[in-house]
């Protein structure tokens, strides 16, 4: 069973513990992606988030080809709850929690893919309302940017820059203009050869 690795932020640049015997593919399945997120170290991290502008994401084949393993693997280098990895499998078996809009766009992937029989990603959502008291839009992720203490602004924008080039949201257009936060050109040799 080949087991691919759905990915669009620092799991490209940082795999850290992740157990993948592939350079990424730079056609994963097309998701709702944005900064949406607040992380414990205050950056802006990429997340699926409804009604944002659609991105071209990336995967990565696992090294197991147990799903429940590869499940676990990016579990752990996510340092989430189990309930928070998401999967599929070309059978159209979805885990818990996966929302219609995402279930059809990681059918229609797998439905291209007949040589992946499953998959997996992180099923973070956006925590805007939680942290900020209101529903995410671009404003408030520059003026939470802006309001960053200093040690913790490296991070922040390590991340935003990182990300690979073919993940552009409205949010890291308005980043890159506000802050002047060019994108990083990642190594060749993190993706597949095209």
């Amino acid at each position: 069973m080949e087991i691919a690795i759905i990915g669009w932020g620092s799991l490209i640049w940082c795999p850290g513990a992740l157990q993948i015997k592939s350079c990424w593919h730079r056609d994963g399945p097309t998701l709702p992606i944005e900064f949406a997120r607040i992380s414990l170290d205050q950056r802006l991290t990429l997340v699926i988030h409804p009604g944002s502008k659609d991105q071209r994401t990336l995967w990565a084949v696992a090294l197991s080809q147990k799903l429940e393993a590869v499940c676990a693997n990016l579990r752990d280098r996510e340092g989430t709850t189990p309930q928070l990895i998401h999967s599929a499998t070309a059978a159209g078996e979805f885990s818990d929690g996966v929302s219609a809009d995402v279930r059809k766009a990681i059918a229609e992937w797998l439905g291209q893919h007949h040589d992946i029989d499953a998959c997996v990603w992180t099923g973070l959502t956006s925590n805007w309302r939680e942290k900020k008291k209101a529903d995410f839009s671009v404003a408030s992720a520059i003026q939470h940017l802006k309001t960053l203490p200093g040690p913790a602004r490296p991070r922040a924008q390590e991340y935003v820059q990182n990300t690979p080039a073919q993940i552009q949201t409205a949010a890291r257009a308005a980043i890159r203009e506000h802050f002047g936060w060019s994108d990083a050109e990642l190594s060749s040799v993190l993706f597949v050869r095209d």
